[in-house]
């Protein structure tokens, strides 16, 4: 069933080793599982934080890079538009005759040479108002009125009085008569105003186109990722500059990406999703143009480095879990050797070993007093056993000697009744043999003070005790004894056959008529001795043999069927242990055999 099943899965663990290694594999596994998690959260908290503090440096040194050059840019523009000398020629350039102005022209355009000079990323740099250019080269010629040129002219109008640059995205300058107008520039005007004299009305404008090159160089010099890129963005999303192919020059970024974060402050960072990828946002402002840079980040990066750190993190805490946990093992099998001995110790006792003692621990007072305490019980138990055994022995004894006393009285009033049967008969020789014979048992029994002899005597003293019964049944029993010669040389308790043997002799072949027939056989068989007496007598009944069975294993008194057989038994048990004594096998009208089995002694 399946509760049995739970019930058995769920048993409780009694091995206080077992609870102790548990415990501390669970503590540690507890403790470090959380501390990998602390660990891995803070590290993938901080991974993050990193990216976003990486990006956003990456993001306002570009910035500011951009600035830096942008500002060099208005200063060299503003040196042109502030120069005494250009306002002076711009302010008189309507009263001047021609050839002034045209003296004047060249001294600015060896200005503008110069500038340019300094600055090779400028493509074009001139100066115009709506009815005349100057510019350095004639090979493009400006026209002042296209409409690009007359819309940065009506901004410079509508400017405020201060004057400021202003900036324009990327664009193909179609105001240069020219062919070869189809690449793409970023423009920016200057004022140039009669600051002298605080004049507020535009005397030209200092118009120059630059190239990418240098927004280029100073982005790519930046340490972008593999994934990462920087798209460079007018104040109305239009795409200026981007590192990636798929944000071209010119183009409306709010069409794809989510920008609209980025124009509702100067700067900050938010994370969106374009082309079902995940990306970092982080944005800045310029100073200087007022235009965006936009940083994108990849964080598929970043959880490829987390997802990568984790798996590493947990091969680690794996490590170190496991670690720990033989470690415990270690130092619990170390903290829990003392009880691992002490319960060895009462195995020992359970097994009947007294004598054993623990050597006190003197590094822990708990399994001190514990030694201590077990030292002194297995001494109380020993002085008590030995009190007990001691008694044991005496009163062993006193019952050998009442076994004994109680069976040869009854063996010689049975050997007197066959003399005085014979003497009524004045069969003399018959008596002459069973005196002879009696005489043998007698010294037999008197003389012979051990208590265990050797098998071979104690078959002679069967075999004497057979020649007075067999006088007795006028020759009628058929006697056959086979043992083994080991079996011979081995020791036995004295007198513990013969009751068996008169027991057949009376009980099983006395109301035999034809031949009686007596078998007794030794033999040796895995490391005991077994007798067995068989007789072709009367035999027993099934419920005469089950209670004679019963009689002898509860010590009840001998009835007439089993004369001496319990003395028999009790005295096998006694000196040989209770795993020896005797076996019956009997088959009513068929005959009776008893089996005796005790231990090989040498």
């Amino acid at each position: 069933m399946p509760g049995l099943k739970v019930r058995k899965w769920w048993k409780p663990i009694e091995s206080l080793f077992a609870k102790m290694v548990l415990y501390y594999s669970l503590i540690t596994l507890f403790s470090f599982a959380l501390f990998g998690g602390i660990m891995f959260s803070l590290f993938s908290r901080t991974m993050k934080s990193d990216m976003l503090t990486h990006a956003q440096k990456i993001s306002n040194q570009t910035n500011m890079s951009l600035d830096n050059y942008f500002n060099e840019i208005v200063t060299s523009l503003e040196m042109v538009a502030t120069h005494p000398f250009v306002l002076s020629s711009l302010s008189a350039y309507d009263a001047n005759p021609s050839y002034t102005n045209y003296t004047n022209a060249q001294q600015i355009i060896q200005m503008l040479q110069n500038i340019k000079s300094l600055k090779p990323d400028i493509s074009e740099i001139f100066i115009f108002r709506p009815d005349f250019f100057i510019k350095p080269t004639i090979t493009k010629s400006v026209n002042v009125n296209s409409p690009f040129l007359k819309n940065v002219w009506k901004e410079a109008e509508q400017a405020p009085p201060h004057m400021k640059p202003i900036f324009y995205s990327t664009h193909v300058p179609d105001y240069y008569n020219s062919a070869f107008t189809n690449h793409k520039v970023v423009s920016m005007s200057y004022p140039i105003r009669d600051i002298m004299h605080y004049g507020t009305e535009n005397l030209a404008i200092c118009f120059i186109d630059f190239n990418f090159e240098k927004i280029t160089q100073i982005i790519e010099h930046s340490k972008l990722g593999p994934s990462d890129r920087i798209i460079l963005l007018t104040d109305s999303g239009s795409v200026i500059y981007s590192t990636d192919t798929g944000f071209q020059a010119g183009s409306d970024i709010t069409e794809g990406l989510d920008v609209g974060p980025i124009f509702q402050s100067g700067g900050g960072y938010y994370s969106t999703e374009f082309q079902e990828e995940k990306l970092l946002v982080t944005y800045s402002t310029s100073q200087v143009t007022g235009w965006k840079l936009v940083y994108l980040s990849k964080t598929a990066e970043i959880q490829k480095n987390v997802n990568q750190t984790y798996v590493i993190t947990t091969y680690l805490l794996l490590g170190v879990i496991v670690f720990s946990i033989l470690l415990s093992v270690v130092i619990s099998r170390k903290n829990a050797k003392p009880m691992m001995e002490l319960m060895n110790h009462m195995r020992e006792v359970g097994r009947g070993n007294f004598s054993i003692r623990i050597p006190e621990d003197d590094k822990h007072l708990e399994f001190k007093i514990l030694s201590s305490g077990f030292n002194l019980m297995t001494n109380k138990i020993n002085v008590l056993f030995d009190e007990v055994y001691a008694g044991k022995i005496k009163q062993r004894e006193a019952e050998f000697k009442a076994l004994e006393s109680n069976i040869h009285p009854h063996f010689l009033n049975n050997t007197l009744q066959v003399i005085h049967s014979l003497a009524v008969l004045e069969r003399s020789r018959d008596i002459e043999q069973v005196v002879t014979a009696l005489g043998n048992l007698l010294e037999y029994s008197l003389y012979e003070k051990e208590k265990r002899v050797l098998i071979f005597k104690e078959l002679n003293y069967i075999e004497d005790y057979l020649k007075i019964q067999n006088i007795r049944y006028d020759h009628a029993i058929r006697v056959d004894i086979e043992v083994e010669e080991q079996v011979k040389l081995c020791y036995i308790s004295k007198l513990l056959l013969q009751p068996i043997v008169e027991n057949a002799v009376f009980h099983g072949l006395d109301k035999v008529a034809d031949e009686k027939i007596l078998r007794i056989r030794g033999f040796a068989a895995d490391g005991q001795i077994h007798f067995t007496v068989e007789d072709n007598g009367i035999g027993m009944t099934e419920r005469e043999l089950q209670a004679v069975v019963a009689r002898l294993d509860n010590n009840e008194a001998a009835s007439e069927r089993s004369i001496g057989l319990s003395n028999v038994q009790q005295r096998i048990k006694i000196e040989y242990g209770p795993q020896y004594g005797m076996n019956f096998h009997s088959v009513y009208r068929k005959g009776t055999k008893v089996e005796l089995v005790i231990p090989i002694l040498k």
